[in-house]
């Protein structure tokens, strides 16, 4: 993906992109992520502001484990524009398998959009 205005704690970091075509899906298990680095890291999950509220409401997954950092970033995609991403970033530093849920897991409802995530060493 190529960001437009990414923070300078998100650059340099190992991106993970989740299709953004795929069928809406209400799983606690849509990503599963093992991190094998010496080192915990934090997680960053970019979430397409499409998805959120008043559209819908936010995953408990993402409001139990993940603080929301201020600013948006955007992801250009051709002719005609891009997309606001709405930035979360884990309550604490994680390592070994991370499960991130889907954006429609509950209680959210409606949300089509995907998001991507940002590893970021501790």
């Amino acid at each position: 993906a190529v960001w437009v205005d990414l923070p300078d704690e998100l650059r340099g970091g190992t991106q993970v992109l989740t299709p953004s075509r795929s069928p809406p899906s209400a799983s606690w298990d849509y990503v599963r992520l093992m991190l094998t680095s010496s080192a915990p890291s934090y997680v960053y999950v970019l979430r397409d502001t499409r998805g959120c509220p008043p559209h819908g409401t936010l995953p408990l997954w993402l409001t139990s484990g993940f603080d929301q950092v201020e600013g948006e970033v955007a992801r250009a995609e051709g002719p005609g524009g891009g997309s606001q991403f709405e930035v979360y970033r884990s309550k604490k530093p994680l390592e070994g398998v991370v499960r991130l849920g889907s954006n429609s897991a509950y209680p959210s409802r409606g949300a089509r959009y995907n998001f991507a995530v940002i590893l970021q060493p501790a």
